[in-house]
């Protein structure tokens, strides 16, 4: 009972009455009670989960730290933009291509990692000056994807191995997620079959032209 009281803060006040109007209509019957808790917890969870997604980027309610663009859909590219320092492509110490690293790990719904290195993008719009700071990925799974920025400052940093090198600045830790539908049936190319596999070659083009000492061969 605790832990579903604990999070009441952080839930709304409807679903804190619901709970209570729920325990009640249980009766005094305690598997009845132990399964409208359990209820109660996941929808605590789905409602926590929602209200942080809905808080994740944004300093208050005038200030996004990122933004996302892009056709949200298998294999197309998603682009996420954070707001960093201001700066400008010829600065000097702090260099925006030296000096700055960007690396956005990726959680597909399934679990799999992917870092994907960022960078400095100017205004966001092809200008030389600004605070947009940029990473493009390209989701291969349907589902909710999650990410996380590492954004470091420091001499040289952005050649170095070192996950630690320099140090941690602006907007680094920044959590978000979006997410994926299916790919496009109808879009060209790469955007409809994703990562290319000779099967796939195959399906589309069951005839390939081999080259062997000189000789074609089918």
């Amino acid at each position: 009972m605790m832990s579903i009281c604990m999070h009441c803060r952080s839930i709304p006040l409807s679903i804190f009455f619901c709970f209570i109007l729920c325990l009640l209509l249980a009766g005094s019957s305690t598997a009845e009670t132990s399964e409208v808790i359990s209820a109660i917890n996941q929808v605590i969870k789905l409602s926590i989960e929602a209200n942080i997604d809905d808080q994740i980027g944004r300093t208050d309610s005038s200030d996004q730290i990122y933004s996302i663009t892009g056709e949200l859909r298998k294999w197309h590219t998603v682009k996420i933009n954070f707001k960093g320092p201001d700066t400008t492509e010829a600065a000097v110490g702090p260099n925006p291509f030296t000096d700055y690293r960007l690396q956005v790990q990726f959680t597909s719904p399934n679990d799999r990692k992917y870092n994907v290195p960022g960078f400095y993008a100017g205004d966001g719009e092809g200008r030389g000056s600004g605070n947009i700071w940029r990473v493009c990925f390209s989701p291969g799974e349907v589902g909710k994807w999650l990410f996380v920025a590492s954004f470091r400052k420091g001499p040289k940093v952005a050649v170095s191995v070192k996950a630690n090198a320099g140090e941690a600045t602006a907007f680094d830790g920044c959590r978000g997620s979006f997410f994926v539908e299916q790919c496009d049936k109808n879009a060209p190319g790469f955007l409809k079959w994703g990562r290319q596999r000779n099967h796939w070659f195959l399906q589309l083009y069951p005839y390939r032209m081999k080259y062997r000492c000189h000789l074609p061969m089918i």
